[in-house]
C-alpha cells in the first residue's frame, strides 16, 4: 500500500503493515476470548 512518493512513504507503508498486523492479532485474541468466555 503506497501512501506517497516522498522519503517517508516507505516508513508509512511499514507502519501501516505493523498496525494491520497488530489489529489482526488483537481481533483474533478477542475472538478466542469470546469463544472461551474467559477474560484475558
Amino acid at each position: 500500500m503506497r501512501t506517497g512518493s516522498g522519503p517517508n512513504s516507505e516508513l508509512d507503508d511499514r507502519s501501516s503493515e505493523a498496525i494491520q498486523a497488530y489489529l489482526s492479532a488483537e481481533e483474533g485474541r478477542l475472538y478466542k476470548q469470546g469463544l472461551t468466555g474467559a477474560a484475558a
